[in-house]
């Protein structure tokens, strides 16, 4: 009889520890939305830098410029495409003062985790709008 009541409980306990997994991987979205989420934390990072080398840039220039290569006074080089799709990143002039940075991002809901980023032009697709400073000497450098 013993025998019995203690299979009844480790098959309850069993049955409550894979609820709680489930559950938990429900709640978490499993180990396939983690690399959805580091690969798009990739991506905000290379828009990140290439708004920075922006900055640098137009700076150096005196105006704002969408070429981003690196130079004696902005060295950094830049990944400009997506190293898990290998599709280019957008980077684009809006106007005289304002660039677009964009990437095709995995997550849907990137919006919460990165709340500065607006829709693009294609699906999944979300750009960063960067206002570079008014305080350039534009003109005066070459």
């Amino acid at each position: 009889m013993t025998d019995r009541r203690q299979g009844w409980a480790v098959w309850t306990i069993t049955a409550v520890a894979v609820a709680l997994i489930g559950t938990g991987l429900v709640f978490s979205g499993g180990p396939m939305q983690g690399r959805a989420e580091r690969r798009d934390a990739v991506r905000m990072h290379d828009l990140n830098a290439a708004q920075t080398q922006a900055i640098c840039r137009a700076f150096e220039a005196g105006a704002a410029t969408a070429d981003l290569a690196p130079t004696a006074a902005c060295p950094e080089t830049l990944r400009l495409t997506d190293p898990f799709t290998d599709r280019p990143y957008r980077i684009e002039m809006v106007d005289a003062d304002n660039l677009r940075f964009c990437a095709v991002f995995e997550r849907p809901d990137h919006a919460t985790a990165y709340p500065n980023l607006t829709d693009g032009a294609e699906p999944g697709e979300s750009c960063l709008i960067h206002r570079l400073p008014q305080d350039l000497d534009r003109g005066t450098r070459g």
